[in-house]
């Protein structure tokens, strides 16, 4: 909510209501334009890794029914920088960009 992260827990008997300094969030990125060489589960994977920890990718990206990005949530430590691009090596030396866009 503007522009702010908002965090959603489940609510039992036992929940404080008190602010709780989160130290990760998830976040959902994509990525457009990406590579058909690239679009498999586990290649998605180590590119999303390069900005946090993968979570799970949505229907259309799992599937491949819309190639026009590729959308993965990831854990990230909360304040970190969102960079708009990774590098990924394909061969030794050879790098690629792939841009990053944000939810």
């Amino acid at each position: 909510m503007d522009n702010k992260p908002f965090v959603i827990q489940r609510w039992n008997r036992d929940t404080k209501l008190e602010f709780e300094r989160l130290s990760s969030i998830p976040v959902w990125i994509k990525f457009p334009n990406l590579p058909l060489h690239f679009w498999s589960p586990k290649c998605i994977g180590r590119i999303a890794s390069l900005i946090g920890i993968p979570l799970y990718m949505d229907s259309p990206t799992a599937l491949k029914t819309r190639t026009s990005f590729a959308r993965v949530c990831v854990e990230v430590e909360a304040g970190c920088e969102f960079p708009n691009e990774v590098f990924v090596e394909i061969r030794k030396g050879d790098r690629v960009g792939v841009k990053v866009a944000y939810d």
